[in-house]
């Protein structure tokens, strides 16, 4: 008897359950979402929580105006009406990774260019007079493998041999017998401005610095501050 009641009766309980929570539910006051764009997500939390509300990260997204890790989208918007313990869907910026640069030295400018293209990079081009056949990419900075800045990568394309030019090569990190094997295949002279321990110690600074255009038939002397 007892369990017939008891299985007719479940479905009115539970309709009477959900009508008094639905009925609570609907007694929580609405308020307007707190503005936390542009905050750091540890600032933006403690706001949340203030507020008794959820946050979830939906994504991180790479923005070059944000520094990482702030707010850069929320949903519920600003102001828009909510309750205790809703949940605040928030889209925070991460730093954005530069590209690596690829290999262009030794290829055409019409390849080089079809690369940049398909990897989404910058290239500026600067022509000079080379003993390699005109429109070779002759040397290129940064050097294949090295992060990319913003300005793009800098290509230094052969124009012909008329009045040959040489792209000073960066030495700075370098060994003293290192930077000299590279001197010494270009045949450009160099100097060593000081120097506790001959042959010791790493180029710290170089004049001309990397990247210079210089005369192939008569460079000028490489000046290597050894440290």
């Amino acid at each position: 008897m007892l369990k017939n009641i008891f299985y007719f009766s479940t479905p009115f309980i539970t309709c009477l359950v959900t009508f008094f929570l639905l009925a609570r539910l609907g007694q929580q006051e609405s308020f307007p979402a707190p503005s936390i764009i542009g905050c750091t997500i540890a600032d933006g939390i403690i706001t949340l929580s203030q507020h008794n509300l959820q946050p979830h990260i939906l994504e991180q997204r790479e923005d070059a105006a944000c520094i990482p890790g702030t707010i850069i989208e929320q949903n519920p918007r600003p102001g828009q009406q909510i309750k205790e313990k809703q949940s605040i869907f928030l889209v925070v910026s991460k730093a954005i990774i530069p590209p690596k640069a690829p290999n262009i030295t030794g290829l055409s400018i019409e390849n080089a260019k079809k690369i940049s293209l398909a990897e989404h990079i910058i290239i500026k081009t600067m022509t000079i007079e080379h003993i390699q056949p005109e429109g070779i990419a002759i040397a290129q900075f940064p050097y294949a493998g090295e992060s990319i800045p913003v300005e793009g990568l800098i290509v230094y394309v052969s124009r012909g041999q008329h009045n040959a030019h040489l792209v000073t090569p960066d030495l700075t990190g370098l060994t003293h017998e290192q930077a000299r094997s590279i001197l010494e295949e270009k045949n450009i002279p160099y100097h060593l401005v000081s120097t506790k321990t001959k042959g010791a110690g790493l180029v710290k600074k170089q004049r001309p610095l990397a990247g210079t255009i210089i005369p192939q038939a008569a460079p000028p002397t490489i000046q290597l501050e050894i440290g």
